[in-house]
């Protein structure tokens, strides 16, 4: 509903500044164009109004608008003006804390600040106020009927049937009654349309209401004039709106009017006298959706009336040529972006090399993202060596952004970039609503993350090829003073696991981290030429207690560095022993995963032997510390969880068992979506777990405890699918697609991080 809202608020911009400009037409032109004119300038607001999508052009006035740009949803562009801020609202709410234990005694409820998000707020005050405005025509409807029931139906006479002929509508079309209590004529219905004729019209009126009413009725205003107001209850938290709203009745009454008196049979000066009588009666200026004759701007229209021009060729070719301006200055979007337009999502349209089709769509999000980034949007751009929060790093002054974002904007995207060894120069942009799009620059080679709108998890797999020369050069001569204080000479020889160095320091800043690290042998295999700065994560998994074990700081330096000093062996004819098996995950920030089976006997990488495992005592002496010291800091994640990739998690069902609530997200869908899937992913892989807790269960097998939830994680093969549980005693259990036969059950620490879990597996079910 947030997007619907956002989307509605866009629509309400856009039909504001064109209904800006049919206001000033109107004041400048009135009295020079016929009536009908105005009405069918207001359609063209209605359709602003109604319809969200249009085309691009080189002379929309929207160009002129700095804050409008057109972005691409699907096959079709849309006119934005306003992002979701981002902004979240504390509301107390009453919170149960949730047990680890099946003995945990019983808590009492606490109040608590919840975050509700502003586009929540705001969207569910726009539904009420809708749903309101709809109610009461609903009553309108209602009430009107039940007046219609006991009206008299009027026959046709032939004095009656010479209007409706003369006026062009066929005398069974419509049905006409009578009754005293309509207070002035209406006209109701829209597909077979009533008549009704109050009772107090006096018999001199009779043909002028009559002939004004079928006018009505012979322009479909009835129809026009329920979409206006439908277009009104959609847009009612806008004051112009209404305002707009007010013109159009009006002028469409006074086109209505400018009809009836052209007629060589009408009396203006009669007509006038009969629009006075009536709206003497008239009700209010709005009724629900309803036409009644004389019911807004007596004074104007009766001015209107008594000065009629006469509708010349000339006249309604400038009363066209108006209309039609206004269309396609107006009706159409402010052009997109070389960087938003060079692809079209087709695989044959991009540029560079033969892009495989499922990579197209995510290039084109790429090109979506830089092309949406504006000078005026942004907080802060800093830019540093590496994509580590601890590299040599300085801010960007503001007269350098435009310098910046242009230059992003320009960049042509190719398919497949090899360059993975010349050290990357990082450009962070932080946006006032404090989302973040982070660029990273290598030679020839750009890539994108970050948690900008429409950033999708792909974007932060793959590398494009691209020129960034002059973004290069200009970042780096940015860098110059920062990388004086904090380079030091690389050292030779590769310190050992068992004692990691730690970085040296010069200056104020701490020295990069890469500097003190042994230089990459080019010799090796990728999986022994690890670049430091690309890791993401390492992960230690133990295969008998399936527990995983984050490695960090300087062990993770450590060990990354002794993978790289190793030099396989070749011709290796050793059987792996599987006892004390565990594997060393190292994940780069490209999507690229090496799997190190660490044999008691013998290191592997996947099927590869590398080394005999007697070489690398160091090595593996230092797994035994990294366990001691994850377990007894309670930091021990289960098997699965605790080394997957949230980025590569497609889609996302929660349900609350207890609740009987259920969620489903997809990451592509927005960026909301795609954020709550981060976040159970996160607490998914931060949930810790007792590494003597872990048991294999069949699938289907009978659990003690009373299931709380469950979420289904869908990853982007199609193939992968996790099936989470969460249990009332503490404990979870993990069933994964691919290994079929068993699944994996474990008891939690207790350490609050299941807590985390359940409140937001709570949220997001409900949601």
């Amino acid at each position: 509903m947030e997007d619907l809202f956002l989307r509605l608020v866009n629509m309400s911009l856009a039909a504001s500044v064109l209904g800006a400009a049919v206001l000033l037409l109107r004041a400048l032109l009135k009295g020079r164009l016929p009536r009908w004119t105005f009405c069918l300038l207001w359609g063209l607001v209605l359709v602003r109004l109604l319809v969200p999508f249009s085309v691009p052009s080189p002379v929309s006035a929207f160009n002129a608008i700095p804050a409008a740009r057109t972005v691409e949803t699907g096959r079709r562009a849309a006119l934005r003006f306003v992002e979701d801020p981002g902004a979240a609202v504390d509301f107390p709410t009453l919170q149960t804390p949730r047990g680890t234990g099946s003995d945990a005694p019983a808590e009492r409820p606490v109040v608590a600040p919840a975050k509700v998000p502003l586009t929540a707020i705001l969207s569910s005050i726009w539904l009420c106020g809708a749903a309101l405005l709809l109610l009461y025509s609903f009553f309108c409807y209602l009430y009107t009927m039940h007046r219609l029931r006991r009206a008299r139906r009027l026959p046709h006479t032939p004095g009656i049937d010479g209007i409706f002929r003369r006026v062009g509508v066929r005398p069974d079309r419509v049905r006409l009654y009578v009754s005293d209590l309509f207070p002035s004529p209406v006209v109701c219905g829209l597909v077979r349309p009533r008549l009704v004729l109050s009772g107090l019209v006096e018999e001199e009126d009779v043909a002028h209401v009559v002939t004004h009413e079928l006018t009505h009725i012979r322009r479909h205003d009835n129809l026009w004039k329920a979409l206006a107001t439908l277009a009104l209850y959609l847009h009612w938290f806008n004051p112009l709106v209404w305002l707009f709203y007010r013109w159009y009745v009006t002028d469409m009454e006074a086109s209505c009017d400018e009809a009836v008196v052209r007629r060589p049979e009408t009396d203006r000066k009669a007509y006038a006298y009969s629009l006075v009588n009536m709206a003497e009666r008239s009700r209010s200026a709005f009724a629900g959706g309803f036409l009644a004759f004389g019911e807004c701007a007596l004074k104007e229209r009766v001015k209107s009336i008594m000065h009629v021009r006469k509708n010349t060729v000339i006249l309604t070719i400038i009363a066209a040529a108006v209309v039609a301006g206004l269309a396609v200055v107006f009706l159409t979007n402010p052009q997109i972006s070389p960087a938003q337009t060079a692809p079209s999502g087709s695989a044959a349209d991009l540029p560079g090399a033969e892009v495989p089709e499922d990579v197209a769509a995510d290039m084109k999000l790429t090109y979506s993202v830089l092309g949406s980034l504006r000078e005026k949007d942004v907080a802060e751009m800093r830019v540093r060596y590496g994509e580590f929060g601890d590299s040599p790093e300085t801010e960007i002054p503001p007269d350098g952004y435009g310098e910046v974002i242009g230059g992003l904007q320009e960049l042509t995207l190719g398919w497949e970039s090899t360059d993975r060894e010349s050290e990357p120069v990082e450009i962070v942009i932080t946006r006032k609503d404090g989302k973040q799009v982070a660029v990273s620059l290598r030679a020839d080679s750009v890539r994108l993350s970050g948690t900008a709108p429409k950033l999708a998890d792909k974007s932060t797999v793959y590398v494009y090829k691209a020129d960034v020369s002059a973004l290069r050069a200009y970042a780096l001569g940015l860098l110059a003073p920062a990388r004086e204080l904090t380079q030091t000479p690389a050292e030779s020889s590769a310190p050992q696991v068992s004692s990691p160095a730690a970085p040296a320091a010069q200056g104020a800043r701490e020295a990069s981290r890469a500097a003190d690290l042994p230089p990459l042998i080019e010799e090796n295999p990728p999986c022994l030429r690890i670049p430091y700065d690309e890791v993401m994560e390492v992960n230690l998994i133990d295969r008998e207690s399936r527990t995983c074990c984050p490695v960090t700081g300087e062990r993770r330096d450590a060990v990354l560095a002794r993978l790289n000093s190793l030099t396989p062996q070749e011709d290796l004819s050793v059987t792996p022993d599987e006892a004390g098996l565990r594997l060393l995950q190292v994940r780069l920030l490209d999507g690229t995963k090496y799997d190190f089976w660490c044999h008691s006997n013998l290191l592997m990488e996947g099927e590869t032997p590398l080394a005999d495992a007697s070489r690398l005592r160091d090595l593996y002496d230092s797994f035994y510390e990294i366990e001691k010291e994850t377990y007894g800091q309670n930091r021990a994640t289960a098997e699965w969880l605790g080394y997957m990739n949230p980025y590569r998690i497609t889609g996302m069902a929660v349900d609350d068992l207890s609740e009987g609530t259920h969620g489903q997200y997809r990451a592509l869908t927005s960026e909301q979506q795609r954020e709550a899937i981060m976040e159970v992913a996160a607490l998914l892989k931060a949930v810790t777990v007792k590494p003597s807790s872990t048991e294999t269960l069949a699938p289907g097998a009978a659990h003690d405890s009373t299931p709380l939830f469950q979420t289904v994680l869908n990853f982007e093969d199609g193939v992968v699918e996790y099936t989470v549980t969460v249990y009332l005693d503490g404990s979870i259990e993990i069933l994964v697609s691919s290994i079929p036969g068993y699944h994996l059950a474990y008891e939690t620490t207790g350490d609050g991080t299941l807590d985390a879990l359940a409140d937001a597996l709570t949220k997001y079910a409900a949601a």
